[in-house]
């Protein structure tokens, strides 16, 4: 189970299982009225940073709402191979703006880990 989780492969399972989870849709639903209200202030698309974003669903639905997104992830996982994938598809299926960067290049509006945090053990001081 160990050398799963290590490779990205166990994460990735369980953060499909989890794609339905209430928690986790009321989350990004605070994190999109949010945005979308700092968007409306400033008058202009938000530039968002998604860190290590799992398998790329929240990097895939901040740009299906309008935002201009770049994908980063510094591990490479079975798990960042697939959430590319993803982003590639929905990217081919929609008009949206999502790039996959490597390094950060300027600044963004908001940087998203939601996928990091979950796993930090003391997530207010990170």
């Amino acid at each position: 189970m160990d050398d799963l989780y290590r490779e990205g492969i166990g994460l990735g399972i369980e953060l499909a299982a989890h794609l339905d989870d209430i928690g986790k849709r009321r989350m990004m639903n605070f994190v999109l009225l949010t945005m979308r209200e700092l968007q409306s202030k400033l008058s202009r698309t938000l530039k968002v940073l998604c860190l290590g974003d799992g398998l790329g669903i929240d990097s895939v639905t901040l740009a299906s709402n309008g935002f201009e997104v770049d994908y980063m992830d510094y591990e490479h996982s079975v798990m960042s191979e697939c959430a590319k994938l993803n982003l590639m598809k929905a990217i081919d299926k929609k008009e949206m703006s999502v790039r996959i960067v490597t390094r950060v290049d300027g600044t963004y509006d908001c940087v998203m880990c939601l996928e990091v945090i979950e796993h930090v053990p003391d997530p207010v001081s990170f």
